[in-house]
């Protein structure tokens, strides 16, 4: 459950620091159930950023050790769980007037939700025709209460009023310098952020062992015109098997390396989950604000590379599944240190939720929420089993998957005090 019982109003920032009040005024805005309740006035208690300019771009430093003022505690117990039975749900929003709209990308189908829950109906189908979806790759709000659905498969971007009517689909606009898009986040203005096709250092394909491999990132207009070529890309770590026939096999590979974009309404943020180093960005890719954390991950010791090897193993559904993986975990390489980080995800008010890292994961998932400005504005701890797809300004819509791994969407909504 999401409540507003009580209000912690974050003190004011160190002179020179440029953290503007209505970060604030955002602690209470999505004030979630403060079991914990405000941190006491004890200054020793109080670990402030120290923010500095640097030729013209803010950089927000933290300590190692936050306290930060609000904990919040994201419950299950009054959530609104969608009616009927889902498979494969990545994507779901919340519309201005409360109804909710899911993708099931197994059904390939958008189904939509009254505040209570329960079906309205349900627009699209497997198929290739107008309003069809051979795949849901991506879906998000679009301008106004529309629903914009990409799908990979078509390289298509199709377009869905808020009562569920297909108004009309579109492509981006690709061509020999650019010549792929996939879209991963959309802009309040309507442009699209995208990547482009993987590619090795090696510039031969994949190579044996732990590789990284980049895409391009781009950013499209609302008519799908190129509009920003970014001067940055993503990467994502693989461990690659490669065989005499030139096939090769991939595995996430222990403690993997990764670089990501996640798009807010309007801001572009960079990570690198190396270092506690969010770089908040125009959508256009101009460098606004860096905030970061002090000190070293913790190191990855043989004692914890076998606890997390075993219980990968012990998640795998049989016997056989095990003994194909065992002999790559147990001899992979690793790096000297765990990510500084786990997931990061923005919300409908562009504040930066970042997972902190566990290796091995608890009942629990514990978020540090920035606002855009880098004020820390809050702890935030959910059930594990809970994955976010949208949070708002009082709600979190999310997936629930229980112990066989069957999906319920929920909506966890709040009040005002």
């Amino acid at each position: 459950m999401i409540t507003f019982d009580r209000l912690c109003v974050l003190a004011s920032p160190p002179a020179g620091a440029a953290l503007a009040s209505r970060a604030s005024v955002a602690v209470g805005a999505l004030a979630l159930l403060l079991l914990g309740g405000c941190a006491t006035d004890n200054a020793s208690a109080r670990t402030e950023p120290v923010v500095r300019d640097s030729a013209g771009v803010s950089i927000v430093e933290y300590p190692a050790e936050l306290a930060p003022r609000t904990d919040w505690t994201i419950g299950l117990d009054d959530a609104v769980r969608m009616e009927g039975e889902f498979s494969q749900v990545r994507y779901g929003v919340r519309l201005d007037d409360g109804r909710v709209v899911v993708a099931d990308g197994d059904s390939r189908t958008l189904r939509f939700f009254g505040a209570d829950g329960a079906l309205q109906h349900t627009t699209g189908r497997a198929g290739g025709g107008p309003g069809e979806f051979r795949s849901i790759t991506y879906m998000s709000r679009w301008r106004g209460d529309s629903v914009l659905v990409w799908d990979v498969q078509q390289r298509r971007l199709s377009v869905f009023d808020d009562a569920g009517v297909f108004t009309r689909s579109f492509a981006l606009l690709t061509d020999s310098t650019t010549p792929f898009g996939n879209v991963h986040g959309v802009f309040e203005d309507g442009s699209m952020y995208a990547s482009g096709f993987s590619s090795f250092p090696s510039g031969d394909g994949p190579q044996p062992g732990r590789q990284m491999s980049d895409s391009p990132a781009y950013r499209f207009d609302a008519d799908g015109r190129l509009a920003t070529t970014y001067p940055f890309a993503l990467s994502g770590e693989g461990f690659f098997s490669v065989f005499e026939n030139g096939g090769f096999s991939v595995m996430s590979p222990l403690f993997a390396r990764s670089t990501t974009l996640k798009a807010g309404r309007t801001i572009l943020v960079h990570t690198n989950n190396e270092h506690f180093d969010l770089q908040v960005r125009t959508p256009s890719g101009e460098l606004q604000r860096i905030i970061r954390r002090a000190g070293t991950p913790a190191p990855v010791t043989p004692a914890l590379r076998d606890s997390v090897v075993a219980h990968l193993l012990a998640e795998l559904p049989n016997e056989s599944a095990r003994e194909r993986n065992r002999g790559p975990l147990e001899t992979m390489d690793v790096p000297a240190t765990v990510p500084a980080f786990g997931r990061v995800l923005l919300d409908r008010d562009d504040r930066i939720w970042v997972e902190e890292y566990a290796a091995i994961p608890g009942e629990t998932s514990v978020w540090l929420v920035f606002a855009r400005d880098g004020a820390l504005v809050a702890r935030a701890t959910m059930p594990q089993r809970l994955t976010p797809m949208e949070i708002g300004t009082d709600y979190l819509l999310g997936v629930e998957r229980d112990a066989l791994d069957v999906e319920s969407v929920v909506l966890i909504t709040g009040r005002r005090s």
